[in-house]
C-alpha cells in the first residue's frame, strides 16, 4: 500500500540537501504517527531523539540527520555510535525494555538503517564494525542506510518494522 498524498507531499517539500536535519521531523512525524503514535521528542545524551512509546515503555526511536550528511565518513560513525549509545541507555538508565526487541533507525533524511537490540541476548545489530588501530577505517558503510522511505523497497522495510513493533505490543500486553 503506498504512502498517503499528504505523507508523500511532506517529502517533497523538504530540501534534501539542508544541512538542518529538523526539516526532517515532519516526513518523519507524518510516517510514524500513521503507523504507531505521534512520536515525543525525548531527552537521552543531551539530544532528542523521536521516541515512540506504548504505555511509557520504549517501543521505537528515531535519530536523524541530514541528508547530505550520509556522504561523510564521520558523520555515518557517529550515528553509528549515537545508536548504540541510546539502546545502552535504555538498558543502563532502567527504561524497562518489555519487548523481546527494541528498534531504533538511524535516518539520513529519507534515507535509513534499522537497528535493533534484542533482549534475550543483548545483542544491538547491525554488528559493530572494529575501528582500524593503524588505518582510516568505515565503521558505518553507507550501504547500511540503503533504504529509503520514498521508494517501494524502503517503504516495505519501515511496514515490516512496525508490523513486527505491534505483534510484539499485541503479544506482551503493554
Amino acid at each position: 500500500m503506498p504512502w498517503s498524498a499528504g505523507v508523500i507531499e511532506q517529502w517533497e517539500i523538504v530540501d534534501l540537501h539542508t544541512t538542518d536535519e529538523s526539516d526532517f521531523y515532519g516526513p518523519f512525524t507524518g510516517h510514524l504517527s500513521s503507523h504507531l503514535a505521534v512520536p515525543r521528542l525525548g531527552a537521552l545524551l543531551g539530544r532528542a531523539p523521536f521516541l515512540v512509546r506504548r504505555r511509557r515503555i520504549p517501543v521505537l526511536f528515531v535519530e536523524i540527520k541530514a541528508y547530505r550528511a550520509l556522504e561523510q565518513l564521520s558523520a555515518r560513525e557517529e550515528a553509528d555510535g549515537q545508536m548504540r549509545g541510546r539502546f545502552r541507555e535504555f538498558v543502563v538508565a532502567g527504561d524497562t525494555v518489555a519487548l523481546p526487541v527494541l528498534y531504533g533507525l538511524s535516518a539520513f533524511g529519507p534515507r535509513f538503517c534499522v537497528y535493533s537490540y534484542t533482549q534475550a541476548t543483548r545483542v544491538i545489530e547491525p554488528v559493530a564494525v572494529p575501528r582500524d588501530a593503524e588505518s582510516v577505517s568505515d565503521v558505518a558503510p553507507k550501504e547500511r542506510w540503503e533504504c529509503s522511505l520514498l521508494d517501494a523497497v524502503g517503504e516495505a522495510r519501515f511496514r515490516e518494522v512496525v508490523d513486527g513493533i505491534k505483534a510484539m505490543v499485541a503479544a506482551s500486553g503493554c
